[in-house]
């Protein structure tokens, strides 16, 4: 069973913060409170509560010489035809020290010019970023357990022996499903997508893999189950609950799971050729037959850009709030972002990778596992957050627009390079050889 704290009974009070005006007080006695005011918040949400602005990296304890090397690493990776393009934005306690675009978003069937605002295809970052997420409102609302179980939402799930899986072994990936599913063989059998409801029930169906709770492997079909019980419980499909609970109140414009036409026409392709079906429609070919406009789906098709990524990044590094806006209780984000697998299994908080056998790629060898936290998708794309040095780093790309993409060494490069160049971790020995196939 994952290791689950005692915050999943989410009671504590919201609007524990003190409130109230202070008409009449000298402006000294004002100046006094409000620093006692952001003092207490500080206490209660174990960091500042910073809002994204730019500056330089050494405003905040970083060195731009070491910084820098991100230009070479990414020409490398471009010129070596592993990568078309990507966009990579570091930041620390609310500076975006770098944001900046590389290459090109499309090579094929013409060449595009790369940007910031490119739009991508964020893979199974969906599966933190938003499913994750949904799931954790929901916690926040009383309306879900972790220890729920999964039958309780979906009955048929209870068939081969898997009446005994919880929310809580979806999200550390112990629940016993197998990774994923042979598409062809699916529409073979349920006929062209897309089909929802034909993949809950075939999920439904299959047997366990190992046991529940007694081994960890990753499965796209755990957030797919999850997804699918978000939307029962909230009643109405993730990619709108999401956009009223999440990215409207934080101001982010751009995360979609059905980008726009203005959005498509600046996304990345995620197809060698280039195709217009692959661009702004998700590449994960279970989600493809998946999703509709009634279901998200849960394991990947949420798209965005790296700056309005960032600011989700940056509320979950202030503990659930960002500009004033409460998204998450504080307890609700260490839960998530803190280890809850057993010992002997790879270390995983809820939703998201703490120090799996493939976070160190992502990761890289500088940044100690203890306080960071992330996750990766197929596309090319990455997201790692460090509690310790309160930073946090984004690379977008679409590396399966190449034949053969790769972005193993482009991730652990940048990695390596944004924790050389913070001060708390400039004596880290050089990095050592890693031989992983992410």
């Amino acid at each position: 069973m994952p290791r689950v704290t005692d915050c999943q009974n989410h009671k504590t009070d919201l609007n524990a913060l003190p409130h109230g005006g202070l008409r009449g007080c000298a402006r000294g006695t004002v100046a006094w409170f409000a620093k006692a005011l952001v003092f207490l918040s500080c206490l209660t949400t174990g960091c500042a509560s910073h809002v994204l602005h730019s500056g330089t990296p050494e405003s905040v304890g970083m060195e731009s010489s070491v910084l820098g090397e991100v230009d070479s690493i990414a020409k490398q990776e471009i010129d070596s035809g592993n990568i078309p393009g990507c966009v990579v934005l570091v930041a620390r306690k609310g500076t975006i020290v770098r944001h900046k675009a590389y290459g090109d978003r499309a090579v094929s069937p013409e060449k595009a010019t790369n940007s910031v605002s490119t739009i991508y295809d964020l893979a199974s970052l969906t599966k933190a970023v938003a499913t994750t997420t949904a799931i954790a409102l929901l916690l926040d609302d009383g309306k879900l357990n972790l220890n729920n179980k999964v039958i309780d939402y979906l009955p048929s799930f209870g068939a081969e022996g898997k009446d005994d899986v919880t929310l809580a072994h979806l999200l550390t990936h112990t629940s016993g499903l197998k990774p994923y599913l042979d598409m062809s063989l699916i529409e073979k059998e349920y006929g062209p997508g897309p089909n929802p409801d034909a993949i809950i029930q075939h999920i439904c169906s299959l047997p366990k893999t190992y046991e529940t709770g007694k081994s960890s492997v990753y499965s796209c079909l755990n957030f797919v189950i999850l997804a699918r019980i978000a939307e029962e419980v909230s009643g109405e499909p993730m990619h709108r609950f999401l956009r009223r609970r999440v990215w409207l109140p934080l101001g982010m414009k751009e995360p979609r799971f059905f980008p726009n036409d203005e959005q498509t026409k600046r996304a990345a392709p995620t197809h060698p050729d280039g195709s217009e079906d692959y661009r702004g429609r998700v590449h994960d070919p279970l989600a493809r037959y998946y999703i509709t406009p009634e279901h998200a789906c849960g394991n990947a098709g949420l798209f965005s850009t790296a700056h309005d990524l960032a600011i989700f990044a940056q509320m979950l590094l202030n503990r659930g709030e960002y500009g004033g806006v409460r998204i998450l209780k504080p307890e609700t984000v260490d839960l998530l972002t803190t280890v809850q697998t057993l010992p002997e299994l790879p270390k995983r908080g809820l939703g998201w990778d703490i120090d799996s056998p493939y976070a160190p790629w992502a990761r890289g060898d500088v940044i100690p596992p203890d306080e960071s936290f992330g996750h990766t998708g197929f596309t090319g794309t990455s997201l790692w957050l460090d509690r310790k040095s309160q930073t946090f780093f984004i690379i977008l790309s679409n590396r399966t627009h190449i034949e053969k993409g790769d972005v193993a060494e482009l991730r652990r490069g940048i990695a390596n390079v944004v924790g050389r160049s913070l001060d708390i971790y400039r004596e880290k020995p050089a990095p050592r050889s890693l031989t992983l196939d992410p």
